[in-house]
């Protein structure tokens, strides 16, 4: 009983959220730059901190839309990730090239150290242009969205007026 009580509850809190993101009436330049942010946010790859960044931003910054924030973490989620941290990989290699390698001690920081600066400045790289097509992509979805409930408003008050 209490298992059904709370996936209910999750369905009517789900539905709610659903409603809200349908009824938004954000622009479609907010809900863009939201998920442009939240996709900046992701792409840094700074594990396990990405959501609090996100929280933080959404928390600062009151205009930004925090359902497109979220979707964007969700959609750049790990499995997305994975070849995108492949090409983020090349980017720091090309970047750094062959510079020597700092020799630790501990054979595993030299390997961390080496791979991680490659990974984070190839990251950051990446980052920027990625944010730029997701905001460009998102901004023209959200104004054929848009357009179509405006037309579909416009021909559901032609019929209640014909009738």
């Amino acid at each position: 009983m209490q298992k059904k009580k709370k996936k209910k509850n999750f369905r009517q809190h789900l539905d709610h959220h659903i409603k809200e993101i349908k009824n938004s009436t954000d622009s479609p330049h907010i809900i863009a730059f939201s998920f442009a942010v939240g996709t900046f946010i992701n792409m840094l790859q700074i594990p396990f901190l990405n959501l609090w960044i996100a929280l933080t931003v959404i928390v600062i910054f009151k205009k930004i839309n925090k359902y497109a924030v979220f979707a964007a973490l969700v959609f750049w989620n790990y499995f997305t990730m994975a070849p995108i941290n492949v090409i983020s990989y090349k980017i720091g290699q090309g970047v750094f090239g062959n510079s020597p390698v700092v020799v630790y001690q501990l054979q595993y920081l030299t390997q961390f150290i080496h791979f991680t600066k490659r990974m984070v400045v190839g990251s950051m790289i990446m980052a920027i242009p990625v944010s730029i097509a997701s905001y460009l992509g998102v901004r023209l979805l959200m104004v054929l969205y848009y357009q179509i409930k405006s037309y579909k408003l416009r021909k559901k008050s032609a019929a209640m007026k014909s009738k």
